[in-house]
């Protein structure tokens, strides 16, 4: 990695660097700069409707990001596929503990 991408270093340790998009076919992915209250105050994770991220993004090939997220961590992961409730349980997931809910991310619809 080249010093100009630096912030790749913390990409699996810093939740503020999110990966917007993810392109197979291109083999590129997206990273923006979005804070706590950028999860927290999203209806949803996809460019149209993220509140309060900051302008700017970083493109990297595939290679780059996956070079830099190196072996994955363990997580919790909770999916559902209701249309009715997922904001709220989402918003109090957040409220009640110190989970960080990502809702509806753009890269889980390629």
């Amino acid at each position: 990695m080249t010093p100009e991408n630096s912030e790749l270093l913390r990409l699996a340790s810093d939740p503020n660097l999110y990966i917007s998009r993810l392109s197979f076919r291109e083999e590129f992915g997206i990273v923006r700069q979005v804070h706590e209250e950028t999860y927290l105050n999203s209806p949803f994770m996809d460019d149209m409707r993220m509140i309060g991220v900051e302008p700017g993004e970083e493109r990297y090939s595939l290679s780059q990001l996956i070079e830099a997220t190196g072996e994955p961590k363990p997580s919790l992961w909770l999916f559902h596929i209701g249309h009715t409730g997922s904001t709220a349980l989402s918003r109090a997931l957040s409220a009640s503990s110190s989970l960080l809910p990502v809702r509806e991310p753009q890269i889980l619809n390629l």
